[in-house]
């Protein structure tokens, strides 16, 4: 099974990534970022856990070959390829008010699945 989605500015998406599977991310456009957050599907208390990762691995920017631990301590996803280099998993997601800011202020009421969420409401 495949997918390929397109999660516009402010959009989300879920879904359940089996064990050996891989899922790849790609910026359309300069200054896109992304806010991702894994949990084990098996057990939904345990889940990514940044400082755990960081600490393991004596880093701060994630890239090709390293380990995604989970708060149990096991590996819960792999960087197995990247094109940038490095990711910063420490500078954190968007607001309600950077998002309105860069987009204007849109509520649900007026867009429905047209508003545009911030990183903390999509989390």
């Amino acid at each position: 099974m495949s997918w390929k989605k397109t999660i516009p500015a402010g959009g989300k998406w879920s879904g359940v990534i089996s064990k050996g599977k891989h899922i790849c991310f790609t910026a359309l456009e300069k200054g896109a970022n992304l806010s991702v957050l894994f949990y084990n599907p098996k057990d939904l208390t345990e889940r990514y856990n940044m400082p755990d990762t960081l600490k393991a691995q004596h880093t701060s920017h994630l890239t090709t070959g390293h380990v995604l631990m989970s708060d149990n301590g096991r590996a819960i996803a792999s960087i197995v390829a990247d094109t940038l280099g490095w990711h910063d998993s420490i500078s954190g997601y968007t607001t309600r008010e950077l998002t309105d800011q860069k987009y204007g202020k849109t509520t649900y009421q007026e867009l429905r699945n047209d508003w545009h969420r911030s990183g903390h409401e999509n989390f």
